[in-house]
């Protein structure tokens, strides 16, 4: 493990992501069907997707030297997966293929008029991501885990070990059971849904929520997402809402992954939590822009100085 004591704050840092694998199939249509209702697509796409993927991608595609944990099946979906890892230089070796396995699918539907996408996940025919199929001596050197809280009892083990050595663990869960819990109780920077944040303390205004459970939970750092709305972002001294960004949107597949990825990044520049969520809320806004041409909206491989001189010309 690297030493964060001796790495230059103005450098890339190394980024491991454990989170799931996917292929994503969206299809575009003028509204949603209703009940035993039919419609034509007039867009459909399949690529590779998934909550651990898109995170890897993106902050592969910010300029972070990447490594994924994540698992996908012996198919030609796995293979397609793979490849999309490659083409980006993310080190999958970390990703286990089941052999009998299909790789979990998402039909995603988008609704062109009014940008919003409903989801659905098939995982049927793939076990979970098991501790016993990690091998922890071989996890790459990482100053930041970012987990996703998918596969909980792998993510638990490597935020012990990326305490152990001194590495930044960033986890960003959208469920809050007892394992998540845990697992979100070991973070430096805790990332959730701000529905999720208020649900835990019901009756309690979102920047009040999130003050509340940081402090339940222990974490230095608490980022409660609002979509397009920004976030807040909840530390020991303050609490603190972030605007978010004018997007012309398309879709929002990934939206919240890439502000995940983004947030990682900027923190592994040395940048403040809230100045990091501020980069995590333009590339958020910036991957809700395109559907087939969603990464490539992302700024690739910007400098500190260039990321911030980017933020700055939005208005």
């Amino acid at each position: 493990m690297i030493d964060l004591s001796n790495e230059c704050a103005d450098l890339f840092a190394s980024i491991l992501v454990c989170g799931n694998a996917a292929v994503d199939m969206t299809f575009v249509v003028e509204r949603y069907p209703g009940p035993n209702e039919k419609c034509s697509s007039l867009e459909f796409s399949r690529r590779p997707g998934g909550q651990g993927v898109n995170m890897a991608i993106v902050a592969a595609r910010l300029g972070a030297d990447c490594a994924l944990i994540s698992k996908v099946g012996g198919d030609h979906d796995g293979e397609l997966v793979l490849a999309e890892l490659a083409r980006y230089g993310i080190l999958s070796t970390g990703v286990i293929r089941q052999a009998d396995g299909r790789t979990p699918i998402v039909s995603v539907i988008v609704d062109r008029p009014q940008a919003t996408r409903a989801c659905v996940h098939d995982k049927t025919g793939i076990s979970p991501l098991a501790i016993d199929e990690i091998d922890l001596s071989d996890v790459p050197d990482s100053r930041f885990f970012l987990l996703d809280g998918r596969f909980a009892e792998v993510c638990l083990a490597l935020a012990d070990l990326a305490r152990a050595h001194r590495a930044r663990v960033v986890v960003t869960i959208e469920r809050m059971t007892e394992q998540n819990r845990r697992l979100a109780s070991l973070a430096d920077t805790l990332i959730m849904p701000g529905s999720l944040v208020q649900a835990e303390n019901p009756g309690l205004d979102i920047v009040t929520s999130g003050h509340a459970l940081r402090s339940e939970l222990g974490v230095p750092n608490l980022i409660a997402t609002l979509g397009a709305d920004g976030c807040t972002v909840s530390g020991f001294d303050e609490t603190l809402r972030l605007n978010g960004f004018p997007a012309d949107v398309s879709d929002t597949v990934g939206a919240g992954d890439a502000f995940a990825a983004a947030t990682t990044v900027a923190l592994a520049w040395g940048w403040t939590v809230s100045k990091a969520a501020e980069f995590g809320n333009y590339v958020g806004a910036r991957a809700c822009e395109g559907s087939e041409s969603r990464w490539e909206r992302i700024p690739s491989r910007p400098t500190a100085a260039h990321a911030l001189e980017l933020m700055s010309q939005v208005t």
